[in-house]
């Protein structure tokens, strides 16, 4: 199984040796490995950096739900309001305005009391 303290090791080293900030992409090397990723997101926080998820359509969805690229909108959005609820601050989508509802629905869980 591969985790999540490689990458955050690497990242938490790439920032250490340059000034800049800026969002980080974060990529897995398989299915077991984004999913991983997917699910250990938080963790990245504490790199204190925003983090960019775009799994938008990828193969991982194809490969979970057994759907072409065209038919991967629910897992898309599935994917896109996990990555918010677990701290992405930027989620590249293709079909934005669904997105966009999705998302405002976490935004409001989050603001509720």
């Amino acid at each position: 199984m591969y985790g999540i303290s490689s990458p955050i090791a690497s990242m938490r080293a790439y920032r250490q040796g340059s000034p800049a900030t800026g969002c980080w992409p974060i990529r897995g090397k398989s299915l077991e490995h984004n999913l991983t990723l997917l699910k250990h997101l938080s963790a990245f926080e504490a790199l204190g950096v925003p983090l960019i998820v775009g799994m938008s359509r990828k193969s991982m969805i194809g490969n979970v739900l057994d759907a072409p690229a065209g038919e991967r909108l629910y897992g898309s959005l599935s994917v896109a309001t996990l990555a918010a609820w677990l701290g992405a601050a930027i989620v590249r989508v293709h079909d934005v305005r669904a997105t966009v509802d999705a998302l405002k629905m976490v935004a409001a869980v989050r603001a509720a009391p």
